[in-house]
């Protein structure tokens, strides 16, 4: 323990070498919280801050994370991040919890819709490379994305909390990337993958038939289905699917999931509807580009999520 009469007479330098082995610091004014807070933070610690005072102000402006006690002094409250209302501890760990399974979550929601999205801009963009007719109208492609697979991309920001979340390293206020370079290489190759792909089948089915509308059904079978079935690859970023926890846990996702493949069923054999939307019933054998291309982007996610994403 250090008392503050013996850290006033410490460098900043000796301070620095010996701040990690520290563990109470006594009797230390507000001068004095601010040397141990440049201390840790030139280590290359984030810190947290509590005060109620107004001499706290400079700490809490200072701290990575300035924590104002319910009772403090508004001049605090107004400097601090975070005002803890209930002047409990143990409300701090409940926050930092939920804001870690916040921004999880949210790295989860915005890979899996920009792989979506860039899958159907890499498909049509290679059509029009090739002179050939749009594989997916402008109706199919709202259908898809509002009606089909909308409502997962949603509920997958209702994830619970993952194991360890709370044994990570904090992040870094303003430097973290909510795409890093991993997750930015697994959406280019899905959306390479997942659009390629379905561009050749697509290809495939009107060079042989020469029918654009049985065609384009393909093209949105494959496109649509793949974004309902990969998207539980995408629970757990950190582990594999077949060792995720609480799989079936978020009963939402998994009837949105349910919800998605209704409405696609009907978009493609509800009469009325699939002429609305151009597209023809399929027999069985035009399902199964839909179920290599989905195998293949679980592959691509759990490959990824091996390197460590």
């Amino acid at each position: 323990m250090i008392d503050g009469y013996e850290l006033e007479a410490i460098s900043e330098d000796e301070l620095k070498k010996r701040i990690n082995k520290i563990i109470v610091f006594a009797r230390v004014t507000p001068h004095q919280k601010l040397k141990i807070i440049k201390a840790l933070k030139d280590n290359g610690e984030v810190v947290a801050m509590t005060g109620d005072g107004v001499n706290d102000a400079p700490a809490l402006k200072m701290a990575d994370i300035g924590i104002a006690v319910g009772n403090a002094t508004d001049v605090a409250k107004e400097t601090a991040d975070i005002i803890l209302l209930d002047s409990n501890f143990k409300t701090i760990i409940s926050a930092c919890e939920e804001g870690r399974l916040i921004f999880a979550n949210l790295k989860k929601v915005v890979g899996y819709a920009l792989s979506n999205s860039f899958s159907e801009i890499v498909l049509i963009l290679t059509a029009l490379l090739l002179h050939l007719p749009f594989p997916l109208s402008f109706v199919q492609i709202l259908w898809i994305h509002l009606i089909c697979d909308g409502p997962p991309d949603i509920m997958l920001g209702f994830e619970l909390k993952e194991e360890g979340l709370m044994k990570e390293k904090p992040l870094s206020r303003g430097r973290q990337n909510i795409l890093p370079n991993n997750m930015l290489f697994l959406i280019f190759a899905l959306s390479l993958t997942i659009g390629l792909l379905s561009f050749f089948f697509f290809w495939y089915v009107y060079n042989r038939t020469n029918d654009i509308d049985l065609a384009r059904t393909v093209a949105f079978v494959t496109m649509a289905s793949v974004d309902l079935i990969y998207v539980f690859s995408f629970k757990n970023l950190k582990k594999s699917i077949f060792k995720t926890k609480n799989f079936f846990q978020n009963r939402f996702m998994i009837l949105s999931v349910f919800y998605g493949f209704i409405l696609l069923l009907l978009a493609v054999y509800l009469p009325g509807l699939n002429s609305f939307l151009g597209l023809q019933p399929l027999t069985l054998i035009f399902w199964l580009p839909a179920l290599i291309v989905a195998l293949a982007s679980v592959l691509w996610v759990e490959t990824v999520k091996a390197i460590r994403l």
